[in-house]
């Protein structure tokens, strides 16, 4: 992959950049451009915030179904 600055890659227009270097995380890979967070750890932590979301919905349901 081609490394570029987060602000050549604003200037560009492009959503993803790639610096080169590993996120905090130790990922090694693209990151968004107007966040500059990590790809990886983006899908990481939607997954956990759906997990969650599902949780509480099921327990939603359980107590409405209990009353």
């Amino acid at each position: 992959m081609k490394r570029i600055t987060q602000r050549e890659a604003l200037d560009l227009g492009l959503t993803r950049f790639y610096t080169g270097k590993q996120c905090i995380h130790g990922h090694d890979c693209e990151r968004y451009t107007l966040s500059g967070e990590c790809v990886k750890c983006n899908n990481e932590r939607a997954r956990r915030q759906a997990k969650l979301r599902s949780e509480k919905m099921k327990a939603a349901k359980t107590a409405r179904e209990a009353a």
